[in-house]
């Protein structure tokens, strides 16, 4: 038996633990535990010892209320769920924690995965050696689950589990991802994407797009492109002082990036695009009586003016949004923070007028390749629905953006809660019933 014991550790202690963890995550941090303290939150870092070293830690919220606080673990703990003696002791020590101060119960949401599936939605095959099976987005060397020993030791110190459902939630259950640790340059970025979505990355990189990495006081627009979307998309935005909270709290660690289109310079591209299809249709109209194949001519004379065509379409469209949003216009945006062991794609929002630009794309290809530069290999998009097979759900969309740039699906344990004072619990159920009346 070794001897294990919890107390309170240093917050620089704690980053330093959740930094070289194997589940550590922005969520697990001092930096979000600043957002929390904002939000009118207490905080606790607490960390579990074998003998000298520290083997478990999380970030422990305290949520007040007028009869009794509730305790939350977001993203943890960061905890070793394989090993048996430390869960145990970890969750009974916890327990008698919480109940001294008279906390009602304990909602936890794990980062540990219950199992890992291919982009589709589908299991891998047992034997992860067989190169002829393995879905080739997939981490090698990955624990694919289901971990059902790890759940069950779960509800076996007292939680309840929510239920494996699919829906998309504010703490997604399932995730999309994508491995890096192969991917070396651009070239080997844009072979692992679908061929839509390169098609995508070409269209955005010609269509006078600049990405820029902005300050806190761009916030405002980031918000106003966010609240674009969430109307467009049926769901509430979030408040603009959240993005602050997260802007000041996490500081050089998150990026606030918005795709602007410089239509002056498209403009120019375009109608340099115009007059050199016109010089070249003029030039070939002109061969085109003495061509030894007067039907290629023709072929090409056509594919040439439906090129002008299409260029004179763009120079139209770019002049009427010079002259509706001016010259250098918001048209997508994302919110990404940083943590050593991923990058993470949390808030994001374009204007829809301006959807032919495929600007979230370049938005997503140009923080992988951030990502490369830096040697992050996992790069987190962050929620979709668990819904694989329906072409019309709703978040098909989301999902099928997603899988264009080639990854892997995570399914995560999901909520579990550990009732402390079951009549407390009582009593504010009845209370909120009464009130719903």
């Amino acid at each position: 038996m070794r001897h294990l014991s919890m107390k309170e550790i240093a917050p620089s202690v704690f980053d330093a633990f959740s930094a070289t963890h194997p589940l550590g995550n922005f969520q697990q941090t001092t930096r979000m535990a600043t957002t929390r303290i904002e939000r009118g939150d207490e905080v606790e870092y607490l960390g579990v010892f074998s003998e000298d070293t520290l083997v478990g830690a999380t970030l422990l919220e305290i949520h007040p209320s007028r009869f009794a606080p509730t305790a939350e673990i977001h993203d943890g703990p960061l905890i070793d769920f394989g090993d048996d003696e430390l869960v145990s002791f970890f969750f009974t020590t916890l327990r008698e924690r919480l109940r001294s101060r008279r906390v009602d119960r304990l909602v936890m949401t794990p980062e540990l995965p219950y199992r890992l599936l291919d982009e589709n939605g589908t299991p891998p095959p047992i034997n992860p050696h067989d190169s002829s099976q393995w879905p080739r987005f997939l981490p090698r060397h990955a624990a694919v689950g289901p971990l059902d020993h790890e759940f069950n030791l779960l509800l076996k110190q007292g939680f309840t589990h929510r239920g494996f459902d699919t829906g998309l939630e504010l703490m997604a259950r399932w995730r999309f991802l994508k491995d890096l640790s192969d991917i070396h340059t651009e070239a080997d970025l844009l072979a692992t994407y679908s061929r839509f979505t390169k098609r995508k990355v070409r269209i955005a990189a010609s269509s006078g797009l600049v990405i820029e990495r902005v300050g806190s006081d761009k916030l405002p627009v980031f918000h106003e492109l966010c609240e674009l979307s969430a109307e467009k998309q049926g769901f509430k935005n979030r408040e603009l002082h959240l993005y602050e909270l997260l802007s000041d709290a996490f500081d050089d660690q998150i990026d606030v990036v918005i795709a602007y289109v410089d239509t002056a310079a498209l403009l120019d591209s375009w109608t340099s695009k115009r007059e050199e299809f016109i010089r070249t249709i003029s030039r070939k109209e002109r061969r085109a009586s003495t061509a030894q194949n007067p039907e290629k001519a023709i072929r090409e004379l056509d594919d040439l003016r439906r090129k002008l065509s299409s260029a004179q379409k763009h120079l139209d469209d770019t002049r009427r949004a010079i002259e509706k949003d001016g010259t250098y216009i918001p048209v997508a945006c994302g919110l990404f923070i940083w943590h050593e062991r991923e990058c993470a794609y949390l808030y994001s929002g374009s204007n829809r007028a301006y959807a032919s630009l495929c600007a979230p794309t370049l938005i997503q290809h140009h923080m992988m390749l951030e990502c490369i530069k830096r040697g992050i290999t996992r790069y987190n998009f962050y929620g979709i629905h668990g819904v694989f097979d329906d072409p019309h759900h709703p978040g098909r969309g989301l999902l099928e953006f997603k899988q264009g740039f080639g990854g892997y699906v995570e399914e995560l344990m999901g909520i579990f809660t550990l009732p402390l004072r079951p009549g407390m619990l009582a009593f504010k159920k009845a209370l909120r019933t009464l009130l719903r009346r």
